[in-house]
């Protein structure tokens, strides 16, 4: 059984990954406490929700097909639609015998699927975490960070994989004030905080802490330049080669709440106020 923190509701009904192994799903960054109601027979498999739904469709579907067959039992100018029919009819009873008999058996009986339940209720975040849980992601974090680093791909310096983001240094050519007072922000050092949390391999937490995330190729986070290591000026305005080459040409975005909030989620950020902390991003003023 695998329980995972995931961006999905808890209590989301579980999932048969396999016979043997089930994947169930608490919300994301929360804690959480709840009941697990197991029903496990030995040398049985887990139950398929999905199977119910699956097996009353294919029977709705047989009865149609029976009569449709009945109404073409008369009528010999539609012997090919009713040898179709009759076709399809076998392969619905096949399947369905195949779902309903999908059960392991010892000395011909039949053993019963194990069931699986759950009830989790989410707890306030800044509840202390749990010192020996803690110890345990550690160790996974530390594992998964030599992983993903020992097959991390070379930092590029561009490339088709930056999409046209050039990084805060090429903005601060033109816009000095604004990019010293991002440097003094949490923004610029969000990629560090990842580094300090081993999470900087982790493409969930990388979408809202580096510039230019590639939802369609998540991977290339792993090997962005340096400059775009954070939440630099582009993650807000957009990416800025077509302005760097024509500043008069190309204006940078208007940054709307809607833009923060992509990352500012009440998840993440419960305190999160669109005209107050906009001010402490130095956001560039469209003119």
């Amino acid at each position: 059984m695998i329980i995972q923190a995931k961006s999905f509701p808890a209590n989301r009904e579980p999932i048969r990954i396999s016979p043997d192994t089930i994947l169930t799903r608490t919300g994301k960054q929360g804690k959480y406490v709840g009941v697990m109601d197991i029903k496990w027979h030995i040398g049985s498999t887990w139950n398929n929700p999905r199977n119910k739904n699956i097996i009353s469709a294919k029977k709705s579907e047989r009865d149609r097909l029976n009569k449709q067959l009945a109404r073409l039992k008369n009528r010999p100018e539609q012997r090919v639609s009713s040898l179709n029919l009759r076709k399809r009819l076998q392969q619905v009873e096949e399947e369905i015998n195949e779902l309903e008999g999908n059960y392991p058996t010892v000395s011909g009986v039949k053993i019963a699927e194990s069931s699986f339940r759950n009830w989790f209720l989410s707890m306030e975040r800044s509840m202390p975490d749990h010192s020996a849980v803690q110890k345990v992601v550690d160790e996974i974090n530390h594992d998964l960070e030599a992983l993903a680093g020992k097959n991390r791909p070379q930092n590029k310096a561009g490339g088709p994989s930056n999409r046209g983001f050039r990084g805060w240094r090429k903005c601060s050519k033109c816009h000095p004030n604004q990019t010293g007072g991002w440097q003094k922000t949490r923004h610029a050092g969000s990629y560090l905080t990842l580094v300090e949390k081993k999470q900087h391999f982790n493409l969930e937490c990388l979408s809202c802490h580096v510039t230019g995330f590639n939802r369609s190729d998540p991977a290339s986070a792993l090997s962005l330049p340096s400059d775009l290591q954070m939440v630099g000026c582009e993650v807000c305005h957009g990416a800025g080669a077509q302005h760097i080459a024509s500043p008069g040409g190309s204006k940078p975005i208007a940054v709307t709440e809607k833009i923060c909030r992509s990352c500012h989620t009440p998840d993440r950020d419960s305190d999160f106020n669109f005209e107050r902390d906009r001010k402490k991003a130095h956001i560039i003023e469209q003119r």
